[in-house]
């Protein structure tokens, strides 16, 4: 038998990897993805009436109210698109006249894509109550000031109110009356200003992480200086926080959850992308990476051995007013990745650990040598040399039997020998299986009464290493020195006559 079992043999390029300093380390990758932004909404209750449509009218100033009504929701315009939105105005008694009177309104707020003014006329060519309804769809809510001061944030809608052609009707005659209604609601294309209390959803995400633990580790290994690494894009021309968890999980149906945060236990602040505008003056946005590391503070999530980590329960929050103007758009979002660093730095608890549970090496016995076992063998050893050049020391146990063996211990108590690694001698000491960090020499006595294991053509060989329990963290690295071989042979001693 001659077994080596380096440490490289782990790294798969695919979950584990190995480091600049050789330090073995495990890694999962998953993506980060904001839901799309379905509406930016300004939420409305605002009108303006007008009691009196004298013929005498001269224009008149006026102005309808352009305010967010939600207190835990807010947005300030200083220029946006309207996907949605109307302007209502509602007549009231109007007096028919022989000769028509035409009002016409002139917004300073409301332009369309050329720049021009929102004017809507209205022939008064009944009398009674009736309304006009205004689609605002595709124009523009833009300050009078200039886009890049600060504080120009439209608040109210300024208008103009004129009567034209109204004919030889007398002076002072009293058309009626009319108000100006804005809708409920009016959802932005995109807008430049400020916003508060917004937030998006982040999609759940599953990063798989295909490791083979050993078997019954959970809460008996303690991985140190885990990383949980967010790379994030954002178009969002404002700051917001990242607010989520990470849940690991193993196939056993255990679960550990931990909300992300940085080593402070603050919330990740994700910076604005850069703001400017375009040869038009409109705003646009530069897409801007930013990366953030939480490092420590997500150890617990592998005290279970997990299989898969995932991101959920996670929201993007623009809630700080104090970022000032911003830039924000349907097309806009967050994405990205995020990558779990398990280095193989970690402490064994109380216990031991499977480290190495070989396959069965099988060795052929010749019918020959099958004879002389049987009638002539009077004593039998295993001579073992063992090189660990791993920072554990380990208990060793060797399984020989006529069929291949198992992995689980039901499988192993069908070997016709057993050494097992945790006997102990009649004076209650290990009985010479204890594995220690260097090389060594072992040599093993097999009772007359399990010769018969070697009376068969096949013999099969299976070991495994099971870890001690550490004092302090141990790193596994892998060069070309880590590595753990064993060199053993049998040695019959045989009376022939």
């Amino acid at each position: 038998m001659d077994e080596i079992y380096p440490m490289s043999d782990l790294i798969d390029d695919e979950f584990i990897f190995m480091d600049s300093d050789s330090t073995l380390y495990a890694k999962s990758v998953g993506d980060i993805n904001t839901t799309p932004i379905e509406e930016l909404v300004v939420e409305l209750d605002a009108s303006f009436p007008i009691p009196h449509l004298y013929s005498t009218l001269p224009d008149t100033s006026s102005a309808v109210p352009f305010e967010s009504i939600l207190p835990d929701y807010k947005i300030e315009v200083v220029f946006g698109k309207i996907k949605s939105g109307y302007l209502y105005i509602d007549y009231v008694d109007i007096v028919q006249e022989e000769h028509k009177a035409v009002v016409e309104l002139v917004f300073d707020e409301i332009v369309n894509e050329e720049g021009l003014k929102f004017s809507p006329m209205v022939d008064l060519t009944e009398a009674g109550t009736f309304s006009e309804e205004f689609d605002l769809s595709g124009y523009f809510i833009k300050t009078t000031g200039d886009i890049t001061d600060e504080d120009v944030a439209v608040n109210e809608l300024k208008f103009t109110v004129s009567l034209t052609d109204i004919g030889s009707s007398p002076a002072g005659t009293d058309f009626g009356s009319m108000e100006v209604i804005l809708a409920n609601q009016f959802n932005f294309e995109s807008f430049y200003g400020s916003i508060d209390g917004f937030s998006m959803d982040v999609e759940k995400n599953i990063a798989d992480l295909d490791i083979e633990y050993p078997e019954n580790t959970n809460d008996v290994i303690a991985i140190e200086d885990v990383k949980v690494i967010l790379d994030l894009v954002s178009d969002i021309g404002f700051g917001s926080r990242f607010d989520g968890f990470i849940t690991a999980h193993n196939d056993d149906g255990d679960s550990v959850r931990v909300e992300i945060r940085d080593d402070d236990g603050n919330f990740f602040s994700i910076p604005s992308a850069p703001v400017g505008f375009d040869e038009y003056g409109y705003p646009v946005t530069i897409a801007s990476p930013s990366r953030f590391i939480s490092d420590g503070v997500v150890d617990s999530l592998f005290t279970i051995m997990p299989t898969s980590l995932t991101i959920h329960s996670s929201k993007i929050y623009i809630d700080n007013p104090t970022t000032g103007y911003g830039f924000i758009s349907l097309i806009h979002d967050l994405h990205g990745e995020y990558t779990g660093i398990i280095p193989f730095t970690f402490s064994i608890l109380n216990s031991t650990i499977p480290l190495i549970n070989s396959e069965n090496s099988v060795s052929h016995v010749s019918q020959e040598n099958q004879d002389i076992i049987n009638k002539h063998v009077q004593e039998a050893e295993i001579e073992l040399h063992v090189d660990n050049n791993l920072p554990l020391s380990a208990w060793l146990s060797i399984y020989i039997h006529n069929e291949p063996l198992g992995s689980t211990a039901d499988s192993l108590d069908l070997a016709v020998l057993k050494i097992e690694g945790d006997d102990l001698d009649d004076n209650g000491e290990p009985d010479g299986f204890y594995v220690e960090k260097f090389a060594q020499d072992k040599v093993f006595n097999i009772h007359a009464a399990d010769f018969s294991v070697f009376e068969n053509d096949s013999v099969y060989i299976k070991f495994k290493l099971l870890a001690e329990g550490t004092d302090e963290p141990v790193t596994l690295t892998a060069t070309h020195n880590d590595f753990i071989r064993l060199n053993g042979a049998l040695k019959l001693k045989a009376r022939l006559e």
